[in-house]
């Protein structure tokens, strides 16, 4: 099972709970870092089909299943994030608000990746933002393949090039990441949060806004499965180290 390293994932790592009649092999395996066994982990499982259960993409895994890939989803989502924090633009850039993204450049790790799918659809339902008249660049080859949507500028930044390095240069206006592009808490640094003024941080206010909706949860990477015979086994075993870790939950929120 591959899986990204996070502190509700080591449990697995370090053999705390096992999965029923599984002899259970657990990887660290990145996705756009390397990590101990590697990276690339959502090719590595939707292509290559390396591993018999692994930590991907949910809007991937909806791409592959619409091609007809033997995968199967387990109803787990280790890792949530809220679009609203990760959304950065360069210190000095005189993009204060949403709507000022439009006709702008904004990186994304991929166009599927599940968090860029959520902020494309958060910016239009939430604040009337037509992503379509973003200009949109990649960094890394796609996942899954589709058809070039031809509405949207859907552009990939040379290989050679980082997306934090191209917004510090402010060859783009901003860019989409599940983790900061650079140094952001000192004075030095080239990147700020979106939704956040230069003196009057209010981030902290929006998650906890989103999370009270009762419509409304937090979602980013899906578990998934090519056995069905692990299924049962895989889904009760999660449950055990996100218990864990509940409390933690609880006091990020509150």
């Amino acid at each position: 099972m591959a899986l990204s390293l996070y502190d509700r994932h080591i449990p697995f790592f370090d053999g705390t709970v096992e999965v029923r009649d599984v002899d259970l092999q657990v990887l660290a395996v990145g996705e756009a870092n390397s990590l101990r066994d590697g990276g690339r982990r959502h090719h590595r499982m939707l292509i290559d089909r390396e591993f018999d259960a692994c930590e991907v993409s949910l809007s991937s895994y909806i791409m592959a299943k619409s091609q007809g890939f033997p995968l199967i989803a387990i109803p787990v989502f280790p890792r949530r994030l809220f679009v609203q924090s990760n959304i950065w633009v360069h210190d000095e850039s005189a993009i204060r608000e949403p709507m000022e993204l439009v006709g702008a450049k904004v990186g994304l790790i991929t166009f599927q990746t599940t968090l860029s799918v959520q902020a494309k659809g958060d910016l239009q339902t939430e604040y009337g933002v037509p992503w379509r008249e973003i200009d949109w660049y990649v960094a890394a080859d796609e996942p899954i393949a589709f058809a070039d949507p031809g509405t949207v500028v859907l552009k990939r930044i040379p290989r050679d090039k980082k997306l934090g390095e191209m917004l510090a240069s402010k060859s783009l206006d901003a860019i989409i990441t599940p983790r900061p592009p650079g140094p952001t808490s000192n004075t030095k640094s080239k990147f700020r949060r979106l939704f956040q003024t230069r003196n009057k941080p209010n981030l902290h206010r929006l998650p906890t806004t989103f999370y009270k909706r009762p419509t409304f949860v937090g979602r980013n990477r899906f578990s998934r499965s090519r056995s069905p015979n692990s299924m049962i086994g895989l889904n009760d075993t999660w449950l055990r180290p996100l218990r864990k870790n509940e409390p933690q939950k609880q006091r990020v929120w509150n």
